[in-house]
């Protein structure tokens, strides 16, 4: 400040004033002041002095003194506690503070009638703090020492009841052994033991007692079947997430559809049971988890084909090799199995992409490959299926050849080698020469679709003779399997 008025003063200018400069305001504590720093603690109760101060301009002492001296408040911190209720628990609370208040209300001996009981943990030794080791001393002796002790590690968990005269039972439980349902009911059942033989005068007998037994059970039952159906529910939502995830792909649907099914199965639901919306809006269908839910499928189905594959006495495999549109090819090997009590399982044992040469060599990388990640052993292989191409059934460097000699080199036996039944049709088709039969079958067929009134004509023969299902195809050069059959169940 200092400096400013002395740069103004070289400049010329003579009248100073003290408002032309910005200074930092000492502001009083007046009325305004007071309720400024109050709508700002009501809108944001976790401020802080600093930030009055930035808001306001008032001194921190002042906001300071403002706070605690005429507002009475001070600053509490926040109180941890193990959890937060829901609704349910709360009214069930409730319920039972009204009943104990009604309690109070009609009994004048209500308090000879509660018992309580609680969990604790229990230590083998708790340290002595340095308040209990403290001595008388005189003045400007020094004080007693003390090594650190830790904690002890060794704990269990105590659990006791007690009423208005002392404990009435108590139990310790195992190492390891939590509070859960069954514990807790045997837990009762030695108390009403206790309670029996300690004090009897508070024993009721015949059906009171057997009410107020099955009152407690029914109480702790319904706290417990809160939580118990909160968990059925998650769970049914996590099934049901993966049972869609599944579907979709199945049919190689994108993961997105998982938000356009959940939109349409809530709209459904809307319409024919409203009261489930609820329940149906916590089914997660991103399509972030529905990929989730698509890769934990796969995981498992592998872990259970290995498992599957790691009690298969003799197997065999097939395999077959085509390029995708994108020109990559596809290997695919399928498993049939059979364990020791005979049960036979066919799967798809696994899919691998060829980007280089499809050699008989680079085909049976993959394949051992397969074998060896499924644990699988070569000699147990007893047959080989394949398409007959020459990368499948060369003689030296073949598909066949190679797994021939792994099986052998693994203490086999020559597995049995088989051509597909499909590419079998495909080849008895280009072989085989039908044509003294489909030509007379093509152009009987050609010449009733040729013109109008030779089709009209034969559809009414048709019709005379009773063969209304028959059908013949047009252009029966391009369709000849269908024409062929058509003719044939004509003449039959």
């Amino acid at each position: 400040m200092t400096l400013q008025r002395e740069q103004l003063f070289l400049n010329g200018i003579l009248d100073l004033k003290l408002a032309e400069f910005p200074l930092k305001m000492n502001l009083g504590k007046d009325a305004q002041n007071v309720q400024k720093i109050t709508d700002l603690i009501k809108e944001n109760p976790r401020t802080t002095l600093l930030e009055l101060e930035q808001d306001t301009g008032i001194s921190k002492t002042t906001i300071g003194r403002i706070v605690t001296k005429d507002l009475k408040l001070k600053k509490t911190p926040a109180k941890f506690i193990p959890r937060f209720l829901i609704n349910e628990q709360k009214l069930c609370r409730l319920a039972t503070c009204e009943n104990m208040l009604e309690m109070t209300r009609t009994d004048p001996e209500w308090k000879d009638k509660i018992i309580t009981g609680d969990e604790t943990w229990v230590y083998d030794y708790d340290p002595e703090t340095k308040r209990q080791y403290a001595e008388w001393r005189g003045q400007g002796e020094p004080g007693p020492k003390k090594s650190r002790i830790l904690k002890s590690r060794n704990k269990v968990l105590l659990v006791a009841f007690l009423d208005n005269k002392g404990i009435v039972h108590h139990e310790y439980l195992p190492a390891g052994q939590t509070v859960i349902k069954e514990m807790y009911l045997d837990i009762l059942r030695h108390l009403r033991e206790a309670i029996r033989k300690k004090i009897p005068e508070k024993w009721p007998n015949g059906i009171v007692r057997t009410e107020k037994f099955e009152a407690l059970k029914r109480g702790l039952k319904s706290q417990q079947s809160l939580f118990t159906k909160v968990k059925t529910e998650q769970e049914a939502a996590t099934r049901a997430s993966f049972r869609v995830a599944l579907e979709i792909a199945k049919r190689g649907k994108p993961f997105t559809d998982g938000e356009m099914i959940k939109e349409c199965i809530i709209a459904v639901v809307e319409e024919m049971c409203p009261e489930k919306v609820n329940l149906l809006k916590t089914i997660s269908m991103s399509a972030n988890t529905v990929a989730r839910r698509v890769e934990n499928i796969a995981v498992n189905i592998s872990s259970q084909l290995f498992d599957k594959n790691g009690h298969v006495e003799w197997f065999s495999l097939t395999l077959d090799e085509s390029t995708d549109v994108s020109d990559t090819a596809q290997v695919l090997i399928y498993i049939r199995g059979v364990d020791k009590s005979y049960e036979v399982h066919e799967e798809l044992l696994d899919m691998y992409s060829i980007h280089g040469t499809t050699t008989g060599t680079d085909i049976f990388k993959g394949v051992e490959m397969a074998i060896n990640k499924k644990n699988l052993r070569w000699k147990n292989l007893k047959c080989i299926t394949t398409d007959g191409g020459k990368n499948m059934s060369g003689k030296d460097k073949g598909v066949v050849a190679l797994v021939s000699k792994a099986v052998e080199n693994d203490g086999g036996s020559k597995p049995l080698v088989l051509h597909c039944i499909i590419h079998q049709q495909s080849l008895c088709g280009k072989c085989l020469d039908m044509s003294d039969v489909l030509k007379p079958v093509i152009s009987t067929v050609n010449f009733i679709r040729s013109f109008g009134l030779n089709h009209r004509q034969f559809r009414q023969f048709i019709a005379e003779i009773g063969e209304t299902d028959l059908i013949i195809l047009p252009y029966a050069g391009l369709v000849v399997g269908k024409s062929f059959s058509a003719f044939l169940n004509f003449e039959q």
